[in-house]
């Protein structure tokens, strides 16, 4: 994985995503990460959209 671009739509989240994004790619680090907040979801019932 090159880039990964990972979106909130609530900024309070921000822990647990960090956490899942640890637990899933371990020391495998993109070469580039963003994180943008306040992001309008695709569905309401959604919280995080990922981009990789």
């Amino acid at each position: 994985m090159v880039k990964l671009t990972v979106y909130l739509t609530d900024p309070a989240d921000l822990e647990v995503a960090l956490w899942a994004r640890d637990e899933l790619l371990g020391r495998a680090r993109p070469l580039a990460c963003s994180l943008v907040t306040g992001a309008d979801p695709v569905h309401p019932a959604f919280r995080v959209k990922v981009d990789h």
